[in-house]
């Protein structure tokens, strides 16, 4: 099992944004899936939208 840090802002999302990268969603699902633990990191001051944007993509308790 590996970690990766993922940062939101231009990675998983467009910078500013809630909307997803193309084939974003689909990646760290296959890396949960494969057994590795997906951290999120970021500057934005709150994770609102985000964390509901996770939960849609069937991506549960995400740490961020």
């Amino acid at each position: 099992m590996a970690a990766y840090f993922l940062d939101v802002d231009g990675t998983v999302v467009y910078q500013g944004t809630n909307k997803p990268l193309p084939g974003a969603m689909r990646g760290i699902r296959k890396l949960i899936r494969g057994g590795h633990q997906v951290l999120f990191v970021t500057q934005r001051s709150t994770d609102a939208g985000f964390r509901e944007l996770l939960a849609e993509q069937g991506i549960k308790d995400p740490l961020i």
